[in-house]
């Protein structure tokens, strides 16, 4: 059942799945809501209790009161994890998601413990590095239109998802300039740093065929990280789970153990 609760004055929306002792968080992508993650909760809820969030700026929830970063995000979802009053979480990062987690572990100081991360189809660097730094962005309409300029789409694809998601939605509001600038903030962040202080298991998933977050930046992050694995899934895009519905719960069943046998 879908709940609404509110944290430091946003009105969040959740829903919480499956009975089991341990819990899972899912951490979304831009431009998709607690519904598009359904599939990778029923894969582990047989075991975990899976808890997915939309975040503040997204679906139902409340917008931030003014452009966030990503440590910014990171530090909200810490507060939501202290409200759930759980003490060890696993998580799972698609896109922005994943950039949340990896902030997540690497900070020195939590208040739980982090377990196991899953990252799907996620870039830890701007591909191109920082559109913002490369090349003046003007105060554009398009930004305020239904699509953004050939320009920004082509350095911040995730914008124009998010914009386009948005109006397929029905709402016919505008995004407002605190989502625009958030997620030029928290895109053109460079990661690497924070790669580098994860110790815990990590699993990373990327689909073959994503243009946006090519494999290649997972073997990137395959090499910085000191325990990790990874899979590619072939005919997959950036929504693998989506895309190959058969493959992609095995890699994450085999991750998380369920469906394994223990000796006693």
């Amino acid at each position: 059942m879908v709940k609404t609760e509110e944290i430091e004055g946003y009105e969040l929306t959740y829903e919480i799945t499956g009975s089991g002792s341990r819990t899972v968080i899912i951490l979304q992508e831009w431009g998709t809501n607690i519904q598009c993650y359904e599939k990778v909760s029923e894969v582990i809820s047989s075991e975990y209790r899976v808890v997915r969030l939309d975040l503040p700026g997204f679906n139902g929830s409340t917008e931030p009161h003014e452009a966030w970063n990503t440590d910014a995000y990171a530090n909200f979802v810490c507060r939501f994890v202290q409200e759930l009053g759980v003490s060890n979480v696993a998580l799972i990062g698609h896109g922005f998601g994943g950039r949340l987690a990896i902030k997540l572990a690497s900070k020195k100081k939590l208040p739980f413990r982090i377990s196991q991360i899953v990252l799907i189809n996620t870039a830890y660097k701007h591909p191109k590095g920082s559109f913002m730094k490369r090349r003046s962005i003007k105060k554009s309409k398009a930004l305020g239109q239904k699509f953004a300029s050939y320009e920004v789409c082509d350095a911040y694809p995730e914008l124009c998802d998010f914009l386009k998601n948005h109006y397929e939605s029905g709402t016919n509001r505008g995004i407002s300039s605190v989502m625009q600038q958030s997620i030029i903030k928290c895109v053109d962040e460079d990661l690497t740093k924070d790669l580098r202080e994860i110790t815990q298991c990590v699993l990373l998933i990327y689909g073959a065929e994503d243009h946006s977050v090519p494999a290649s930046m997972g073997n990137e992050m395959n090499k910085l990280l000191k325990n990790s694995s990874m899979d590619v899934l072939i005919r997959a895009g950036h929504y693998p789970f989506l895309e190959q519905d058969e493959v992609f719960p095995l890699a994450l069943k085999r991750f998380f153990q369920i469906g394994v046998m223990t000796k006693r």
